[in-house]
């Protein structure tokens, strides 16, 4: 049996993955799952929502923290322009 155009495109989630994305997503950062399964960001996200996996509060403080000291950089070199 042939394989449609649209069946060409779509790549469904195996058990395996939805286990590794479970394990995975709540400390790892989108640039590195996008790598460890080869899929678009908004795929993985996506399919964290569908199994109810969020980031771990960790990762978050973590990440707004980074932000945060980035902003303060822009901010202190623009000042000294």
């Amino acid at each position: 049996m042939a394989e449609t155009n649209r069946e060409k495109l779509i790549s469904y989630w195996t058990a395996e993955e939805d286990e590794l994305l479970r394990k995975s997503y709540p400390d790892l950062p989108d640039e590195e799952l996008g790598k460890l399964f080869s899929r678009s960001i908004e795929a993985i996200k996506g399919r964290a929502f569908r199994l109810n996996v969020r980031k771990s509060s960790r990762f978050v403080q973590e990440f707004l923290r980074q932000k945060t000291k980035e902003r303060w950089k822009r901010l202190k070199g623009k000042a000294r322009e």
